[in-house]
């Protein structure tokens, strides 16, 4: 079974003008996505990182991955007309997040160990550097510690340029699906 999810550019009982300097969403647009008790491919799976792109909220939003390796991952954000702005013409900051976020759990995915399991985010701080304008914007994630529970992850989103526009930390849980092995020196 599929559930509806609609994301709308109103605020109040008002639509939100497109030109207007406080447009959360650009314009009206529904995203199906699919949600269901069933078990979700496992991350560490490789059908997670090639379905990436596919993802109807990543879509809409129009991010993608492109480039994965072992505690690290790139997305980018092509700035298009119905990109959800800010002050300015900014990429709204809730979008910044998002990309905090999103491309923390590809870089935790990329090196998840035997007997580990995604829990989710249990923790996402984001310091909003100065607006993110141009063509493009990337959201760079780097594992800095990775433990039986939890990683931390820091991100720097960056502009065409490479001006960075804001920095985020993202603490992702992770639960026991067996019997954990520890690598040497790895701490909870």
């Amino acid at each position: 079974m599929a559930e509806r999810i609609t994301i709308y550019s109103r605020i109040g009982d008002r639509s939100v003008d497109h030109n207007s300097r406080y447009c959360i969403f650009s314009r009206w647009s529904t995203l199906s996505l699919k949600i269901g008790h069933k078990k979700r491919d496992m991350p560490a799976d490789k059908n997670f990182f090639a379905n990436f792109d596919d993802n109807p909220f990543h879509q809409y939003l129009g991010l993608t991955l492109i480039d994965t390796r072992e505690d690290f991952a790139r997305l980018r954000l092509v700035i298009k007309e119905t990109t959800p702005t800010g002050i300015g013409g900014s990429v709204n900051g809730g979008v910044i997040s998002t990309m905090v976020d999103m491309a923390a759990v590809p870089a935790v995915f990329s090196n998840l160990r035997e007997g580990s399991e995604p829990a989710g985010t249990a923790d996402l701080q984001v310091t909003y550097l100065r607006q993110a304008h141009g063509e493009w914007i990337d959201a760079e994630a780097r594992v800095i510690k990775r433990g039986r529970q939890l990683c931390t992850i820091e991100v720097e989103i960056k502009s065409d340029k490479g001006v960075v526009c804001a920095k985020g930390r993202v603490l992702y849980a992770l639960r026991t699906s067996g019997p954990v092995t520890r690598k040497e020196g790895e701490s909870n």
